[in-house]
């Protein structure tokens, strides 16, 4: 007697069976009561307003963007609404760029330039 050998895809056979999976009253009720209360660290929830990480030692931490985008934004430009820029680079320093007076001074060099 030989015996048949068996090949299951359990990746692909959730996958092709997903939406069955998941409005099956059995396995959502199994979900809830074996993962009801239960915490893996770095867990992120978000309702909306609020990023919220869940970290290993069961503190729940807020994530703020605009914390962290402060943080690691060491350059500036800020538009000073005169056609002039002002840029900040990473030691501090602050250079004008004066976008008018560039293009008058450069205005020979730009009116020979064939390719827009």
């Amino acid at each position: 007697m030989k015996l048949a050998m068996l090949y299951f895809d359990v990746p692909a056979d959730v996958i092709n069976n997903f939406e069955d999976i998941v409005t099956n009253t059995e396995v959502l009720e199994h979900l809830v009561t074996n993962l009801t209360n239960t915490t893996v660290g770095g867990n992120v929830s978000y309702d909306g307003d609020i990023l919220l990480m869940l970290m290993k030692n069961n503190v729940v931490q807020n994530i703020s963007f605009e914390e962290i985008v402060q943080a690691i934004d060491i350059t500036k430009l800020v538009n000073n609404n005169d056609g002039t820029y002002t840029y900040t680079n990473e030691a501090g320093d602050a250079v004008t760029i004066d976008v008018p007076a560039d293009v008058i001074n450069n205005s020979r060099t730009l009116l020979q330039i064939q390719k827009f």
